[in-house]
């Protein structure tokens, strides 16, 4: 496998972070992957500094358009975590819920039997620890979402004081108004400032009238969901990279304008067999990139697609508004 991919395999085993490029016009298909400063990690060394520094301060993947031909640059950064602090009735569907969206999650619960891998199927770790020390070992950081559901006051309120001296983009702590209030209350007495506490979104989950465990896990990831960057949206490369090791064609939405399938970063690749891993959206968008896939196997060709969602897709699935997007595909050996 490229040397390229075998570094954002590694760069996603160890949650690094990184910029990777990938030239469309000039060398078609060379790629290179710098990390967050600039050097080349992996691949061509063919990327300005200017435009890797443009890619670094927007974040979003896309085309850049440079006197030498385009260019698609893409931020990659670790998938976000799901933390769930405590393993009870509501944690049970909420996990499940983390793996469908793409998330990778842990369940944290002192008790084994509740910290089980039986209850948790799906769970990236299943962690039978005390709280705090699960917070003193694993040092929560900024794609950590905490989601304190403990079996209690006490362990919500340490579960909350731990989670404010973290960098965590999300803490979201359940409970009736009341329950909150006394947490809120206490960590203001200890000396946490009012600013501090307001980064606690309690009671958890949008308001979407949820009564059931399963419906307050719904409207808890729903909570996540609205606050996850857009920047960390990328699709995320985990189960593209397994497939690559025996070869196909990599196709990669480079741009994407108007409303879209899928956004720029989304991928699929085509395997030899003929089997698809990932996806660019699906309908008879994808079925055309599958088709010309197939066409470009064992050619060593690259080839841009461009689709105008208003004339060309959007009437063969009934789509009233559109927009554009652009497939760029690549053979891997």
């Amino acid at each position: 496998m490229d040397e390229v991919f075998s570094c954002l395999g590694k760069m996603e085993k160890d949650r690094g972070k990184g910029l990777l490029f990938i030239d469309l016009d000039s060398e078609p298909g060379r790629m290179g992957l710098y990390d967050l400063k600039g050097q080349i990690l992996a691949g061509c060394d063919f990327v300005p500094p200017q435009l890797r520094k443009e890619v670094l301060k927007s974040g979003k993947p896309g085309i850049r358009e440079l006197e030498r031909g385009r260019i698609y640059g893409e931020l990659i950064l670790p998938v976000p975590v799901l933390v769930i602090l405590g393993g009870g009735h509501i944690a049970r569907p909420l996990a499940g819920i983390g793996d469908i969206i793409g998330l990778r999650t842990w369940v944290v619960d002192d008790r084994k039997e509740f910290a089980s891998r039986e209850r948790f199927p799906a769970a990236e770790k299943v962690l039978p620890r005390n709280f705090i020390d699960f917070f003193q070992e694993f040092q929560p950081g900024e794609e950590h979402f905490l989601v304190i559901v403990t079996r209690g006051h006490r362990h919500d309120l340490e579960c909350a004081r731990e989670a404010l001296q973290t960098p965590a983009p999300y803490i979201g702590m359940i409970g009736s108004r009341r329950k909150v209030n006394e947490v809120l209350q206490k960590l203001k007495e200890e000396g946490f400032s009012p600013k501090n506490t307001g980064r606690i979104h309690a009671p958890i989950g949008l308001d979407i009238g949820a009564e059931t465990p399963a419906e307050i896990a719904v409207s808890i990831a729903a909570e996540i969901i609205r606050e996850i960057p857009c920047r960390e949206r990328s699709a995320p490369w985990q189960e593209i990279l397994p497939a690559l090791e025996k070869g196909g064609i990599l196709a990669t939405v480079v741009s994407a304008r108007g409303s879209t399938p899928r956004g720029a970063g989304s991928r699929l690749f085509f395997k030899p067999d003929g089997r698809v891993v990932g996806t660019v959206g699906g309908g008879a968008g994808e079925a055309r990139v599958i088709e010309k896939a197939r066409e470009l196997m064992g050619t060593n060709k690259t080839e841009l697609i461009d689709f105008e969602l208003d004339q060309d897709i959007a009437a063969e699935e009934g789509m009233i508004c559109g927009g554009t997007f652009s497939v760029f595909l690549q053979p891997v050996e």
